[in-house]
């Protein structure tokens, strides 16, 4: 091996060890968003179910429940999408 070698690998092994820092915390910052993103339509729904109670002072009846959770389900792709991009626009 050559003197140079011997410093140039030192170097690359440094920039992998950050690389798998970074990678790794990439990946923790995504599946922390997703989980939050997933959570969100659930307390949603809860906060607008009580709040209905509440104000209201009444049932809700089962179509009404049912097209209320389909509308909040369809809130996690669109936020999902959303956090790639922001994701993406950072490594930038």
């Amino acid at each position: 091996m050559n003197a140079w070698e011997r410093v140039l690998n030192n170097i690359v092994k440094s920039l992998r060890v950050q690389e798998g820092g970074l990678i790794f915390r990439s990946f923790s910052l995504y599946n922390l968003s997703n989980s939050i993103v997933t959570i969100i339509p659930t307390l949603l729904i809860i906060t607008v179910f009580t709040l209905n109670k509440k104000v209201n002072q009444e049932e809700l009846s089962v179509s009404v429940i049912y097209e209320l959770v389909t509308l909040f389900n369809s809130i996690v792709e669109p936020m999902k999408m959303l956090v790639l991009v922001v994701m993406a626009k950072a490594d930038m």
